[in-house]
C-alpha cells in the first residue's frame, strides 16, 4: 500500500533525520487558501460542508510543516464525520493562535483522546461510520508538533464531534522577515504576471484558486460557466487587452456541462486556443480519454498545489518557447 508506506517513511524521517524548521511570518490565510482548494471537493462528494473562516492574523512557524499538521487534521476529521460538517478556523490565546479543526463526527470518548496521536489507532466502534484510514496522521501530527514546539490538544465528545487545535506564536500583521540572498531572485517561473481563468460551479473552489494563485504571482479571473468564461474574457480585454493565457477548468459544471464544452466556447469567442488543464475527481477512462484526445492536460482532485503549479509553469514555458 503506497499509503501507508508513504506514512511509515515520514514517521522515520520525523524521528530520526527531521528537517530543519524554516520558521517565518505566515498569514494564516495563505495556509487556508490551498487547503480549501485540497479538501472542497472531497468533502462535497461526501455530502459534508467544509467552511473556512478567513483571518487577518499571521503566526510563526515552518509554512510547510504547519500546513501538514492542518491536513491531517482536517483528513481525520472527514473520515470519522459521516454527516454535517467540518469547520477550519481559529481563535486568538494571549499571544498565540489556536488553529482548529471542529467537526460534527461520532467523536472520541475520555479513554482514547491521548490514544488517537499513537500509531495504527482508530477508534472503537467506529468500523461502520468510519471511513477507512491507515492510523497515522495524528501520529505524524504529533511528531511535527513537537518539532516546531507547537502545542497540539483535543476536545471531545462521543456523538458530539471533536475540536483538534494546534497553538502557534503570533506575527505581527504584514510584518515579512528578510529574505535572503537566494529568497530574493525571482523564481524560474512563467506563472508570475499571467492572466489564469478559472472556470468552476464550486465558488469555494474558485475561492481558493484565487487565493493560490494570487500567491503565485499569477492574475486570476473566475467563472462558474461558459457564459461566465466567455464575459470575463471580455472584460479581461476591455481592461488589459489581454486575452487568458491559461484555462483551468473542473471537468463537471452544472446542468450537465462539461469543462470541454465550457473551453471550446472560449476558443470559439477568442478565435484561438489557449492551454487549459482540466481538474477532475473522475477517473474514468472515458473521461480522461475525451480531455487527451483534445490535446489538454489532467490532473486529478484532490489537487496537490505543487503538481498545479509544475504543470502550468510546463504548458506555459511550452507556449513561450513556441
Amino acid at each position: 500500500d503506497l499509503d501507508l508506506l508513504s506514512a511509515l517513511l515520514d514517521i522515520s524521517r520525523l524521528d530520526t533525520a527531521a528537517p530543519e524548521p524554516k520558521i517565518e511570518a505566515i498569514p494564516v490565510n495563505d495556509l487556508f487558501a490551498p487547503l480549501r482548494l485540497q479538501f472542497a471537493e472531497a468533502f462535497r462528494d461526501d455530502g459534508l460542508e467544509l467552511r473556512i473562516r478567513e483571518t487577518g492574523y499571521w503566526v510563526r512557524s515552518d509554512r510547510a510543516l504547519l500546513r501538514r499538521i492542518l491536513q491531517n487534521f482536517l483528513s481525520n476529521a472527514r473520515r470519522y464525520t459521516p454527516g454535517g460538517g467540518v469547520l477550519l478556523g481559529c481563535r486568538r490565546r494571549g499571544d498565540r493562535l489556536a488553529l482548529q479543526v471542529v467537526d460534527t463526527g461520532i467523536g472520541i470518548g475520555s479513554n482514547d483522546q491521548q490514544r488517537v496521536f499513537e500509531e495504527f489507532q482508530r477508534l472503537e466502534g467506529s468500523d461502520k461510520t468510519a471511513k477507512r484510514g491507515l492510523g497515522l496522521g495524528l501520529a505524524i501530527v504529533r511528531r511535527i508538533a513537537r518539532l516546531l514546539d507547537h502545542d497540539v490538544s483535543m476536545r471531545s465528545e462521543p456523538q458530539r464531534g471533536s475540536t483538534f487545535e494546534v497553538l502557534v506564536p503570533l506575527a505581527e500583521p504584514g510584518r515579512i522577515d528578510k529574505p535572503s540572498a537566494a529568497e530574493k531572485a525571482p523564481p524560474p517561473s512563467s506563472i508570475v504576471g499571467e492572466h489564469i481563468l478559472c472556470i468552476d460551479n464550486e465558488p469555494d473552489i474558485l475561492t481558493g484558486m484565487e487565493g493560490l494563485l494570487g500567491k503565485w504571482g499569477a492574475l486570476p479571473a473566475t467563472a462558474r460557466d461558459a457564459d461566465e468564461a466567455v464575459t470575463a474574457c471580455d472584460r479581461l480585454r476591455d481592461q488589459h487587452q489581454r486575452t487568458p493565457s491559461l484555462l483551468l477548468v473542473d471537468y463537471h459544471l452544472d446542468d450537465g456541462k462539461t469543462g470541454l464544452e465550457a473551453i471550446e466556447s472560449v476558443h470559439a469567442h477568442l478565435d484561438r486556443r489557449v492551454p487549459a488543464i482540466i481538474l477532475t475527481a473522475d477517473h474514468t477512462d472515458e473521461v480522461i480519454e475525451a480531455i487527451r484526445q483534445r490535446g489538454f492536460a489532467v490532473l486529478h482532485k484532490p489537487v496537490k498545489p505543487a503538481a498545479l503549479r509544475a504543470q502550468m509553469t510546463s504548458l506555459l514555458g511550452r507556449r513561450e518557447v513556441a
